[in-house]
């Protein structure tokens, strides 16, 4: 009877050593973990939630940013000029007083206007002053200003290029020095003003925007076709309009409706491209032509805005081309 004490002594102490044992290897393994930074299971008897409380959870979210997904941009094809919509369309309501002041047959024009251009909640001041004789023109908005040359300002417009960012720009329309147009494209941003570029077109209506900071022109006769045809568009990068022309390889050689009255000038000849050269001399109306919409043309080369290598409805074969100033 003895013996079997001791023995059911000697069994309880071995199995509580053990137990020991394993609840400080455990101990010890948690710790170890805890100093890497790995999730440590809770070791009493009353379970602990991993998720926090309500109010908890409310708390977090109040103090997250909200997340933004950004709307994504269709890639532009040579066949998308219906999505852009002219200067006029979308130019933002903006009053510029203008005056101008006569000095021994000098000119000084100045415009004085007021927009919210970098959407910081306050309007900024812009002034504009011009001399014709030496047609340099200084540019104010706010503290920040740009001089440079210009020939004929006409029309200021305020864009929005890019309706997923802050700014809004300003566009100065010069109608050049022998109807040579061109659009001057600034951007403000609370402290710097910066000439994005020019872009040059026919008139003040023959430019338009996508909404996504993309430009295009619409004097070429491509755009007057059906379907209309892109030969470019324009796009801000690092503050610089930049050109991209698209592959208009496959668009050649095929027969497209004109969608307005046409009238340009057409020379019957075998020198296309570069070979060829107009005739500007006093029997240049001799040249003049006059398409209806509807005529069907093919179109077998594009030079520029000004040059085209076509096939007439009535057969014959030669180039196409326009009058745009000196």
């Amino acid at each position: 009877m003895k013996r079997r004490i001791n023995k059911a002594g000697i069994l309880i102490i071995t199995m509580t050593m053990l137990l020991s044992l394993v609840a400080c290897e455990k101990n010890k393994d948690n710790l170890d973990a805890a100093k890497q930074g790995d999730t440590v299971e809770a070791t009493s008897d009353t379970e602990q939630s991993a998720e926090p409380t309500t109010e908890a959870t409310m708390e977090a979210s109040a103090t997250e940013e909200p997340v933004v997904e950004e709307e994504p941009i269709k890639e532009l094809t040579y066949q998308d000029f219906d999505s852009f919509q002219p200067i006029r369309e979308v130019a933002i309501p903006c009053t510029f007083e203008s005056k101008e002041e006569n000095d021994n047959q000098n000119t000084t024009y100045e415009a004085t206007g007021s927009y919210d251009l970098n959407q910081d909640g306050t309007d900024d001041t812009i002034l504009f002053k011009h001399d014709s004789d030496t047609y340099e023109y200084s540019l104010q908005i706010n503290e920040a200003n740009i001089t440079d040359f210009m020939a004929t300002p006409e029309c200021f417009y305020i864009v929005d290029l890019d309706k997923r960012d802050t700014y809004q720009e300003l566009v100065i329309y010069d109608n050049g020095m022998s109807d040579d147009p061109c659009f001057n494209f600034y951007r403000y941003d609370g402290n710097n003003l910066v000439l994005l570029g020019m872009i040059g077109s026919l008139s003040d209506s023959t430019i338009s925007f996508d909404g996504y900071g993309r430009i295009v022109k619409g004097d070429s006769l491509l755009n007057r076709l059906s379907p209309s045809i892109i030969p470019a568009f324009y796009e801000v990068e690092k503050n610089e309009l930049k050109m991209h022309d698209f592959d208009l390889s496959e668009v050649l050689n095929q027969e497209y409706s004109l969608s307005v009255d046409e009238n340009a000038y057409f020379c019957e000849t075998d020198q296309v491209g570069e070979d060829f050269i107009p005739d500007w001399s006093e029997n240049m109306q001799d040249y003049e032509i006059n398409l209806k919409a509807g005529d069907k043309i093919m179109v077998k080369g594009i030079y520029d805005s000004e040059r085209y290598w076509v096939v007439l409805p009535d057969g014959r074969s030669g180039m196409l081309y326009y009058w745009i100033g000196d």
